[in-house]
């Protein structure tokens, strides 16, 4: 079995933290004109799948890091 150390709490790794802070950036840029809850689920799903693919990427950022910052 093969286990790393790293911080237990590493903020690039937050998925909520990170959900929040992206969110916000990205409607406000991209969707101001969100007019209706089917509509704004739908770009909630666009920016979550998104978070989801870079998870991998983040990882081995940290893993890099060695449990420290990185520009995510």
């Amino acid at each position: 079995m093969i286990c790393h150390q790293h911080l237990p709490k590493s903020l690039d790794l937050n998925s909520i933290e990170n959900i929040w802070c992206h969110t916000k950036k990205v409607i406000a840029r991209d969707y101001g004109h969100i007019t209706s809850r089917s509509e704004m689920m739908r770009v909630m799903q666009e920016i979550l799948d998104g978070l989801i693919e870079s998870m991998p990427h983040r990882m081995q950022g940290v893993v890099e890091a060695e449990g420290g910052s990185t520009h995510y």
